[in-house]
């Protein structure tokens, strides 16, 4: 490791081949300007000092205000402060608004007084922070999974505060931030510093947000090589290494513990020029890409990748985490600049178009923390403040970063890789270059280039590979097209104001899900159309729309009503519906996924299409609660607590178990005032015996024998009146018997109502 950061201290690598311009240097209009300055409201809203209780608990200084609600009073205390920093630094950049750059100056100095009060580097909002980073000095290192000595995350945790820090030197060029950085960097190099190679593999097991990213762009400012040798040292090698390789292991992952991991490989190859580092993220994102992305650009159940290529069957309630496509986003960004292609930028149109912008309740500033995409979901929003998520800290940063991913630069030359309609000031070419559109509600985009002198510039346009008619440009009485996948190049001398206009002529398609052909999204041009159901609730006895297939083209399957409407024509059944663009959605049910029959086909399934639907809406009806095992969040909502147990899968699905005489118990809902059934699914094959116990009584032992061989089973308890003494929660333990027994795998826990 020490080999690598002497290597880059003796040649710092040219890995660009195009550069961004600084977010300063662009001005939104627009959809995205509307979400910005939404954002921006609620950024002023919030009270940075209440963000900074946990900080001043752990530098032994008196908190000067109450925290906050939701994750704020939970392990993860202290984690929003770092999205917030961030967030008012890029709005700062993105608006000029000097309020944010007050707020960065305010929340700096504060935490400068918080590590100088520790006397030691460190910087932490999360609670009881002495005893957990003593242990791990000590090299005293332990996990059930999805904590670190009993904590939630907290090198995740300390991620978000440097990545704050670094976005408040980055665009505010505050120097009191970098000072607390590189004490926070000499911190960690005394904590590991006796650490051998498995105390990092097993300390790294837990979920650490990108600390190798924030240690190397702290490398990248400082030429310290310590800093590098620490970033290297974050390198999980058990995701990692398979990357590196080429393999395609990431089913069954949970999704944004990997992605911020990828950022640092990013980051330290920009750094080192090294190879492996290049090889690891970009398999990573051609994997989640091809593999795992839904049409919307977002990816994953239950935040956690499934099977590659199999999303026919993963449409529920908690697809496509949201932090999930913030990163993505940031790694696209860093792939683009290695080497610009429309493959990249296309999926970057995708992702923000259909669910970053999609993502914001426009009245309250709440952003989604999952976009459902089950047929008839309907989107929730955070709580502006008492839920304090991780997708409530990424989604403070997301719409103050409309203004990345447009326009890239090297010499003369500028590519256009988004249609945002925005302004850049180009300063070394004395130019500004203004996109004025309503695209991706206009084919046309007027492209103004206001040169003080005469300039001449070669120009890159995106042809999106959903352009099957190619694109084309027209500059006076000349006129350059391009093919779908290709990039447009212009070249001119430009002086005064001139214009050029773009055309990308759009069309209705469909995009299939990789394993059901029959499954499909549709999209006109580069906006994924959605299906109102006319309705906020669900109703007994609803009916998913089907598409029926007839001798009509795709493009003729819905008629457009308006600038940002389109209609079924009677090839919809049990009704037509209205289809609008996914951004434009806010608390209406919708169907972002349709299946499609002939009319034989129809006939022949529609039956057992209809009977299936019924009885997952029945499951769905009697359901109080489900707790799925071996999930990060699912086990933080249900408060799990174990010894000598751990998460794991089989046969694709998730599970927990306890293992030498261990234990796991976790928390469910349940009715007092009637009789209920708590189904337990296992695996045949275990043949095991353990006792089930209900607040702390013996409920049940549990005998895995005389089940089949191979197959999952449910065992079903019941829960009377009686037994719950007026409870609306219950704690079931799942003991092993001791020394060496097992209890589990346990599967999931449906808690249903009496029928």
């Amino acid at each position: 490791m020490l080999l690598i950061a002497l290597a880059a201290m003796i040649s710092k690598p040219n890995i660009q081949a195009v550069q961004p311009f600084p977010l300063s240097a662009v001005r939104v209009f627009g959809m995205q300007e509307q979400r910005q300055q939404v954002d921006l409201k609620y950024l002023k809203s919030l009270d940075p000092i209440r963000l900074m209780h946990g900080f001043y608990v752990n530098a032994g200084i008196k908190p000067k205000k109450p925290r906050y609600g939701g994750w704020e009073t939970m392990g993860i205390e202290g984690h929003s402060l770092g999205h917030y920093l961030s967030a008012c630094a890029l709005m700062y950049a993105a608006t000029g608004d000097e309020e944010m750059l007050a707020r960065t100056k305010t929340i700096t100095n504060e935490l400068a007084e918080c590590q100088k009060a520790a006397k030691s580097g460190f910087l932490g909002g999360m609670p009881d922070a002495a005893r957990i980073f003593a242990e791990l000095k000590k090299r005293d290192i332990r996990s059930q999974g999805f904590d670190l000595n009993g904590n939630w995350v907290p090198w995740y945790n300390i991620h978000k505060t440097l990545a704050g820090l670094l976005d408040t030197y980055h665009q505010t060029g505050n120097k009191l931030a970098l000072e607390i950085l590189i004490k926070n960097a000499e911190w960690t190099n005394e904590l590991t510093k006796d650490y051998k190679d498995e105390d990092w593999q097993k300390m790294l097991a837990c979920e650490h947000g990108g600390m190798n990213e924030s240690l190397a762009d702290l490398y990248s400012i400082t030429n310290n090589p310590l800093h590098l040798e620490l970033a290297d040292k974050f390198h999980h090698k058990a995701i990692l290494d398979p990357l590196e390789k080429g393999e395609r292991k990431l089913a069954g992952k949970h999704g944004n513990t990997q992605i911020p991991k990828i950022l640092g490989t990013a980051r330290l190859y920009e750094t080192t020029g090294d190879k492996r580092f290049e090889a690891i993220s970009k398999n990573f994102w051609n994997e989640v890409v091809e593999d795992h992305t839904y049409a919307m650009g977002g990816h994953g159940l239950g935040e956690h990748f499934g099977p590659a290529g199999k999303l026919s069957d993963r449409l529920g309630t908690t697809n496509a985490e949201t932090c999930n496509t913030y990163n993505m986003l940031k790694l696209t960004d860093h792939l683009f600049q290695w080497s610009p292609s429309t493959r990249l930028g296309d999926f970057y149109e995708q992702a923000q178009l259909n669910h970053i912008l999609t993502s914001q309740e426009l009245e309250s500033a709440g952003v989604t923390y999952f976009v459902p995409l089950k047929a008839g979901a309907v989107k929730t929003y955070s709580d502006p403040t008492e839920d304090f998520t991780c997708c409530r800290g990424t989604g403070m940063e997301n719409h103050a970063k409309y203004g990345e991913g447009i326009y890239y630069h090297k010499g003369n030359e500028l590519w256009v890789n988004q249609y945002t309609p925005s302004v850049l000031t180009w300063k070394e070419q004395g130019a500004t270059v203004t996109l004025l559109t309503d695209y991706p509600n206009s084919e046309t985009i007027k492209v103004q280039i206001d040169a003080k002198k005469a300039t001449k510039l070669k120009l890159n346009f995106r042809t999106p590979s959903w352009a099957s008619t190619g694109m084309s440009l027209s500059f006076g009485g000349e006129k350059v097209t391009a093919k779908a996948g290709d990039w447009l190049v212009f070249e001119h001398e430009f002086k005064g104001i001139q214009s050029i206009e773009l055309k990308i002529p759009m069309t209705l398609r469909t995009v299939p899900m990789p394993d059901n052909a029959n499954r499909v999204a549709l999209m006109y041009g580069p906006t994924l159309l959605v299906g109102e159901w006319g309705s906020t609730e669900e109703k007994p006895g609803e009916r998913s729309p089907v598409f029926i297939k007839d001798d009509r083209p795709v493009e003729q399957w819905l008629k457009k009503t308006g600038p940002r409407t389109w209609h079924s024509v009677g090839n919809l059944l049990p009704t037509d519906l209205a289809f609008r663009p996914f951004f434009d959605i806010q608390h209406e049910r919708y169907s972002a996924y349709l299946d499609v029959f002939t009319h034989q086909d129809w006939e022949n399934r529609e039956a057992e299409f209809r009977k299936k639907e019924a009885e997952v809406a029945a499951l769905n009806a009697r359901t109080l609660d489900f707790f799925q095992p071996g999930e990060m969040q699912a086990e933080r909502d249900h408060n799990v607590q174990s010894e000598f147990s751990g998460p794991g899968e089989w046969q694709g699905r998730k599970l927990r178990h306890a293992w030498n005489g261990g234990w796991f118990s976790f928390d469910i809902k349940v009715d007092p005032t009637k009789t209920q059934d708590v189904v337990f699914t296992y695996w045949g094959s275990d043949r095991r015996t353990f006792d089930v116990l209900l607040d702390g009584e013996l409920w049940e032992t549990h005998k895995g024998t005389g089940q089949p061989a191979d197959k999952f089973f449910d065992k079903t308890l019941k829960l009377t009146p009686e037994m719950l003494k007026g409870k609306s929660k219950v704690t079931i333990k799942l003991q092993a018997e001791k020394p060496n027994g097992w209890a589990g795998g346990l599967f999931g826990v449906r808690v249903l109502k009496g029928a």
